[in-house]
């Protein structure tokens, strides 16, 4: 049993007997435990395997998240907590979105904004991504400003979230300088990016105004990239 046909005729508590003896086939495995319902006995013998020391904490909580029973959260989010590294922070906020959804967001929330280890704050970041909640975009310019994530974790989030022109209006066009020139890169990063939706026209409108205000600071290659992506929208416009 080494392909996705014989994997996809196994039940799912077969399917974690093979992942104990063959941990090399997660990543084929979590493909085909997403596609099958919840199962709460391969959750349990699972969770059983890492209790006992069987595997390790990166690849419970990856397999975890693919079974999505929720039996299986408490442990993920320890797993999360723990710290464990081997991407196993990111692997487990992951799991947690996978597992409960939008319901897990207020945990992940907490984790984020918690003094834990940067590290955990990270990979509770990557679950709270995965939720698409609402909340996610002003939640992660808020760990930016109370320094829980990096400014590059949290351009590198946003874009991949494609954030709304009329969020990115609202800082372009607040009074928080640093909101201002934090919606630059991300507007730059996601011009660069091959899927995520260029921002509109009035958006080009209102930076092109910001950049204007000489008390502006931008790095001049970032300065450069807007004015032409600014100028391709004028001639379009034309």
């Amino acid at each position: 049993m080494s392909n996705l046909n014989s994997f996809t005729q196994q039940d799912s508590v077969d399917l974690i007997d093979w992942l104990l003896k063959n941990p090399s086939d997660f990543r084929k495995l979590g493909v085909v435990l997403e596609g099958k319902p919840p199962e709460k006995q391969a959750a349990i013998k699972l969770i059983s395997a890492f209790n006992q020391k069987y595997c390790e904490p990166w690849l419970v909580a990856f397999v975890l998240g693919c079974i999505g029973h929720r039996i299986g959260y408490e442990t993920v989010k320890n797993i999360l907590l723990s710290h464990a590294g081997q991407s196993s922070e990111r692997y487990a906020g992951a799991a947690m979105t996978k597992i409960l959804g939008i319901a897990a967001y207020s945990d992940l929330r907490q984790v984020v904004f918690s003094d834990r280890p940067y590290k955990v704050r990270e990979g509770a970041a990557y679950g709270l991504v995965q939720t698409c909640s609402p909340q996610l975009f002003n939640d992660l310019l808020g760990a930016c400003k109370q320094e829980r994530l990096s400014r590059s974790t949290v351009v590198s989030f946003l874009v991949e979230s494609n954030p709304t022109d009329e969020w990115l209006l609202e800082l372009v066009e607040g009074e928080d300088r640093q909101n201002q020139k934090l919606a630059c890169v991300i507007i730059e990063k996601i011009l660069a990016s091959s899927t995520a939706s260029p921002p509109g026209d009035r958006i080009a409108q209102s930076v092109a105004q910001l950049l204007n205000d000489p008390s502006l600071s931008l790095l001049s290659k970032r300065k450069k990239n807007l004015l032409a992506w600014i100028n391709a929208s004028n001639k379009t416009l034309a």
